[in-house]
């Protein structure tokens, strides 16, 4: 996750837009991480907190069927295993 933020000072300055949606306290301390160092834990958090709600919040308005949605998922992440979803997924 950190080769993702390359330029911190730019990455707090994005953060800063996020102020109005998510708190001053909030970005503040964002910021304070990515400055000190502790960027990982910084780019978690936007991704469970922020990110994934919104995100949830349009497929629910954009989507009538999402919660009915049938799920597709591999057993794991092998070859093999994307293969034989892919074979379920082609067969309809």
């Amino acid at each position: 996750m950190i080769f993702f933020v390359k330029d911190i000072e730019f990455f707090c300055d994005r953060l800063g837009a996020l102020t109005e949606a998510r708190g001053k306290e909030t970005v503040q301390d964002w910021q304070a991480r990515a400055r000190s160092g502790d960027v990982a834990s910084v780019v978690r958090e936007l991704l469970v907190k922020h990110y994934d709600p919104v995100y949830l919040q349009s497929m629910r308005r954009n989507f009538n069927h999402y919660e009915t949605a049938r799920v597709f998922a591999p057993r794991d992440h092998s070859v093999a295993a994307m293969a034989e979803l892919a074979k379920t997924l082609m067969a309809g």
